[in-house]
C-alpha cells in the first residue's frame, strides 16, 4: 500500500511541471554499471519561458522506447517538447516489456546448453509495481520509459549536468 502511495505521489509530482516547448538539447542513456549505480535517462532541455537550462533525469530505468523524425524536430528545433506524462499502468508496463523481449538481442541457456527459463526481463514482470511509465512527447518524436522516479533540476550555467 505505501508502495503504491509513493508512486501515485511521483506521478502527480511529475505531472505538475510543464515542459512544454522546452528545447531538447540531448538525450543520454546511462546503463547500470552495477547493482548499486542505477540506469537512468537524460534529458537536457533549455526552458521555454526562461531561456535557463534545466535538465530532467529518469531514474532506476527498466525500458526505453524512442521514436523520432529529426527532421521534424528541426523543423520545431526552438520548442519542440509537447508534454509529459506519467501514469500508474501495470498492464501497460507488462505489455511493453514482453513486446520489446524479441528485441533484446540475447537468449539465455541452462548449463546443459538449453534454452534457459531464466530472463532479467520475466524477473521484472513478476512485480512491476515499482515502476512508473514516463512519457515525454516530442512536436516529432515519443520517448517512453518505464523507470522508478525522475529528478527535475536547474544546473548552474557553465556546469556539467
Amino acid at each position: 500500500m505505501a508502495a503504491r502511495r509513493e508512486r501515485s505521489r511521483i506521478v502527480a509530482e511529475f505531472n505538475s511541471h510543464s515542459l512544454h516547448d522546452d528545447t531538447l538539447h540531448a538525450l543520454r542513456i546511462v546503463p547500470s554499471t552495477s547493482r548499486r549505480r542505477h540506469s537512468r535517462v537524460e534529458l537536457d532541455l533549455t526552458e521555454y519561458v526562461t531561456n535557463r537550462p534545466r535538465q530532467l533525469c529518469l531514474t532506476g530505468c527498466a525500458n526505453i522506447s524512442f521514436v523520432a523524425d529529426f527532421d521534424v524536430l528541426l523543423d520545431n528545433a526552438g520548442a519542440n517538447t509537447e508534454r509529459v506524462h506519467a501514469i500508474v499502468d501495470d498492464e501497460r508496463i507488462r505489455q511493453i516489456m514482453t513486446e520489446q523481449m524479441a528485441h533484446l538481442n540475447i537468449e539465455y541457456f541452462d548449463e546443459d546448453n538449453r534454452p534457459a527459463d531464466y530472463h532479467p526481463t520475466r524477473t521484472k514482470l513478476l512485480d512491476v509495481s515499482a515502476y512508473i511509465l514516463f512519457r515525454i512527447t516530442f512536436y516529432g518524436g515519443t520517448l517512453e520509459v518505464i523507470a522508478r522516479g525522475f529528478t527535475l533540476r536547474h544546473p548552474r550555467i557553465g556546469s556539467r549536468g
